[in-house]
């Protein structure tokens, strides 16, 4: 009866102890970089479907697939950052983040349900300039990912246009962020 009862308790901590460190690499925040597309652009495959990136333990860990696909685009000077926004189950981390006109943004899946990231104003997308929902499967560069991004994908957009930018998971417009670009 003792041994089952230790047992019982170290498996409560290993349990607990996976949970703190899984929180503590979910939640890093913006993690700038060097590299970056230099166009408005989107990591997708040749079939139009957003391409998959890979979760990373941390945001040294992604890198984009500039130049593949239809989000083709050259690699930007080494004055462009790459910035992550993770989606949790509790919404996007951070909430508000601060880039460089010309940095990228990563908006990474990490939550148990699926997210399609899109520029406010819901249901239409056309906050952002040249975004609309309409011009999904277009081929058209927008601050959308035109479709729904599963656990562990990722979707990737080079802000160009200085501004404040809200954005929200069109399955779930209460969660929303909002870009500022300087």
């Amino acid at each position: 009866m003792k041994k089952i009862l230790i047992a019982i308790i170290i498996l409560v901590l290993a349990f607990l102890a996976y949970l703190l460190w899984g929180a503590s690499s979910a939640s890093a925040p913006s993690a700038p970089t060097d590299d970056a597309a230099s166009e408005d652009a989107v990591s997708v495959s040749e079939n139009g479907e957003n391409a998959e990136i890979p979760a990373a333990s941390d945001a040294s860990d992604i890198e984009l697939a500039a130049g593949e696909g239809k989000g083709e685009g050259a690699l930007e000077e080494a004055s462009s950052q790459k910035h992550i926004v993770l989606y949790t189950d509790a919404g996007y981390e951070p909430k508000k983040i601060t880039v460089a006109a010309g940095d990228t943004v990563v908006f990474e899946n990490r939550s148990g349900s699926q997210v399609w990231t899109a520029s406010d104003s819901h249901p239409t997308h056309v906050l952002y300039p040249g975004s609309d929902i309409k011009k999904c499967g277009t081929g058209a560069i927008i601050f959308d990912s035109c479709g729904i991004l599963s656990e562990g994908e990722s979707f990737s957009f080079t802000f160009n246009e200085k501004g404040s930018w809200g954005y929200h998971n069109h399955r779930n417009p209460g969660h929303a962020g909002i870009v500022e670009v300087k």
